[in-house]
């Protein structure tokens, strides 16, 4: 350690010091408070012990009877395997709940069924249409093409309806509104004039 190192020890020695000394100095001196209590020397109370202000009165007769009622209790014999009496706390009273009915459901509204609206012109006769449609189609296929002939340049065709038969050419009405249109080695096609519905009945092998 050089010179200057313990210069600086000492200096902080000095200033730890001087810290101290002045807050020895500076602290105030505690107060001294006089003892209240001194041994040796007797207090003086005032006014001294209380006296009673009235005589306590004993009722001697209580006091025999509670003797004799004790005595009498040691005296009588008791049972200690006896059971034991136990108050039984009265059953509770049953409440009754008076029963509330659930409100009737109502019935269901009544369903009206739904009337549809009348047909209308246009689809009454397209109906009207269609009907007479199928039932030319039916008339015409209960034609037979048995077959043809063919002479001087003009073809017969041999046509059937149940025992019925008929030989026509092309253009020949067969029965009220049915027309040959065309007749060929392998079919017939026929015509219903009201409907206008063609059908081609082939030939019958």
């Amino acid at each position: 350690m050089n010179r200057r190192a313990q210069w600086m020890v000492l200096l902080g020695l000095g200033v730890v010091c001087s810290i101290l000394l002045i807050r020895l100095f500076a602290e105030p001196e505690r107060a001294h408070v006089p003892l209240t209590y001194v041994s040796g020397i007797r207090l003086h109370v005032e006014g001294g012990r209380s006296q009673p202000t009235a005589a306590l009165k004993v009722n001697v007769a209580l006091l025999a009877a509670g003797r004799l009622r004790a005595e009498e209790e040691l005296i009588r014999p008791k049972n200690i395997f006896a059971p034991l009496q136990i108050q039984k706390a009265p059953p509770a009273k049953k409440t009754s709940v008076p029963l509330v009915k659930a409100p009737p459901v109502p019935a269901p509204p009544p369903v009206v069924p739904t009337v549809p609206p009348p047909p209308t012109p246009e689809e009454l006769a397209t109906q009207a249409r269609i009907m007479a449609e199928q039932a030319a189609l039916m008339e015409l296929g209960q034609f037979r093409y048995l077959g043809y002939l063919s002479r001087q340049g003009r073809e017969d065709a041999f046509l059937t309806k149940g025992k019925d038969m008929h030989i026509v050419k092309i253009g020949d009405a067969i029965e009220q509104g049915i027309v040959v249109r065309l007749i060929t080695p392998t079919a017939v096609t026929l015509r219903e004039s009201q409907s206008g519905v063609e059908k081609t009945v082939p030939l019958t092998p």
